[in-house]
């Protein structure tokens, strides 16, 4: 898993020395063009807990669909904000 993390921010930054990620690349590419003003930025996971906590819970407690898309709940927004 950290592997394909480092390699994927590698392959955004720097695609031609990651040929096997171009697809993955690309569609990367196409969301972020989508979003008017937006960038990648590579942060420590201390800088976004919210993350974090987000991925670390669907991949350790198995919840697959996320509570995210679903609508803000009251403790999300305050876990944020703290």
């Amino acid at each position: 898993m950290c592997y394909m993390v480092h390699g994927m921010l590698g392959a955004v930054e720097r695609p031609q020395a990651w040929p096997s990620f171009l697809h993955q690349v690309r569609e990367i590419e196409l969301g972020k063009d989508r979003i008017e003003g937006s960038r990648l930025l590579v942060v420590a996971s201390q800088a976004n807990r919210g993350a974090t906590f987000i991925a670390q819970s669907v991949t350790k407690q198995g919840l697959m669909r996320s509570y995210v898309q679903n609508g803000n709940s009251p403790w999300l927004f305050e876990f944020f904000c703290q």
